[in-house]
């Protein structure tokens, strides 16, 4: 998506040049895009190295991996707890599941994520109209940064990916919660309340706080390509 951010280049057009519609330092600036953000990225960096595709495979590989890791200890102490004969009883591995599914929390940086980019995304469209370039290689045709954007289709079904990305984050966090959780109520079966309390405030200070770190400079930038659009007439 494109952002106004400073840069030493100037932009460069499809069309016509902007020297002669808008004031000098507006068009020495590019048009740099944050919407390839595909996982937690805390260097909050407004693009993709050469390895970004490696970052974001290796980070849904780990927390993938420590997913499974969790439900899998979780099954393991759950049966070592259980009589031989009592069957019935749900295995901690198949409550922990539908604890971290049914979760809000679980959902909540990626839907945020999805969103603020929905709305970038949709604000930088007049700027490609008018001929700006994408900065990001992820978002346009060529795979190489400041060139033509992909169509605006295109990009909406790459924002999906990149938010749904970052759900195995989410699942490995909340699972490690509910695990810790499941511990501390056994050794302190006196406070389930406070036990309880303290799990869902980790888990929604842990959705709000990556909610934050994705999604909010996505709805910055959106209120400013608003604001640069309508100083330019392109709204």
């Amino acid at each position: 998506m494109s952002t106004r951010r400073p840069s030493l280049c100037s932009v460069r057009c499809i069309g016509p040049s902007l020297e002669n519609d808008v004031p000098r330092k507006i068009a020495h600036e590019c048009f740099n895009s944050s919407s390839g953000i595909a996982v937690a990225d805390l260097r909050a960096s407004p693009t993709f190295d050469d390895k970004g595709d490696q970052h974001v495979t290796r980070r849904w590989t780990v927390s993938a991996a420590l997913t499974a890791l969790v439900l899998l200890s979780a099954g393991t102490l759950r049966a070592q707890e259980v009589d031989a004969g009592a069957s019935t009883v749900p295995s901690l591995a198949s409550g922990l599941a539908k604890g971290v599914i049914f979760d809000p929390t679980t959902y909540l940086p990626a839907a945020l994520l999805y969103q603020s980019m929905r709305l970038d995304w949709t604000s930088s469209q007049p700027f490609f109209q008018h001929g700006f370039f994408e900065a990001n290689e992820r978002y346009t045709a060529s795979g190489r940064g400041h060139d033509v954007p992909v169509s605006f289709a295109q990009g909406k079904r790459q924002i999906l990916t990149d938010s749904l990305l970052n759900l195995p984050m989410s699942f490995a966090n909340n699972a490690t919660s509910r695990v810790v959780e499941r511990f501390l109520l056994d050794r302190y079966p006196d406070h389930p309340r406070l036990v309880r309390a303290l799990g869902w405030i980790e888990r929604s200070s842990f959705a709000a706080y990556m909610s934050n770190r994705l999604a909010a400079k996505h709805f910055r930038q959106w209120r400013q390509n608003e604001d640069l659009a309508r100083q330019l007439g392109y709204k």
